[in-house]
């Protein structure tokens, strides 16, 4: 697969528009994002079947808000499917094991992407950097499907999973265990390849409390 230019704007994006904060002083500043108090992810619902996911009970209201203060980065988990390649935004990944080398990421049960990677076998995860939160909307959108986020976003097939060219970081997994989690699924990945941008300099993008932001230093 060889490189696609990125249109003027793809359809659909800012289904979920968060606005990007920074921090001065110490502190983090942020702008109050267009529909606040909807997830930017479509895998980080919180409510279960028997719940309508609109409506989350009290709990779920508070677990999500609590858990909300646990900075995380943000990742786009791509694959490429039987129908072509497919991926989404999560901040649901983390490292697991040296020996070997695992990590993990949850997929919400209700995601186009997960059907894809289970098909697939093997996932990339590319760590975004500071400044891409457009690109964390585009995977994060629910009305384009998993063709249309790669037409408006530059990539490059590498070791049979596509890669995006603006990730800060980036690893290819083969898919060694699924496990049941709630209205997730998690996915573990056994590490087969893996990189850096290069650039010393960047910096990851940051998702807190509902919003997009940046590490000050």
């Amino acid at each position: 697969m060889g490189k696609r230019r990125k249109p003027p704007q793809a359809p659909g994006v800012g289904t979920y528009d968060q606005s990007f904060g920074d921090r001065r002083n110490g502190r983090m500043t942020r702008r109050q994002p267009a529909g606040a108090g909807q997830p930017p992810f479509p895998f980080m619902s919180t409510a279960p079947s028997s719940v309508a996911p609109h409506m989350p009970d009290a709990r779920q209201q508070q677990f999500r808000q609590v858990i909300g203060h646990f900075a995380t980065g943000v990742a786009v988990v791509t694959c490429a499917g039987p129908d072509g390649p497919s991926g989404l935004t999560t901040s649901a990944v983390s490292s697991l094991s040296l020996d070997p080398l695992l990590l993990l990421v949850c997929f919400d049960n209700g995601s186009r992407t997960l059907p894809s990677v289970l098909a697939a076998g093997r996932f990339a995860v590319n760590v975004l950097p500071e400044g891409s939160e457009e690109l964390a909307r585009i995977f994060a959108s629910k009305d384009l499907l998993g063709h249309q986020k790669f037409e408006s976003v530059m990539h490059t097939a590498d070791h049979g999973v596509p890669v995006l060219d603006d990730a800060l970081a980036w690893l290819v997994c083969d898919l060694r265990e699924t496990l049941p989690g709630g209205d997730h699924t998690i996915g573990i990945g056994e590490v087969t390849q893996m990189g850096l941008a290069g650039a010393d300099a960047m910096k990851p993008l940051i998702w807190f409390q509902g919003r997009y932001g940046a590490l000050s230093t």
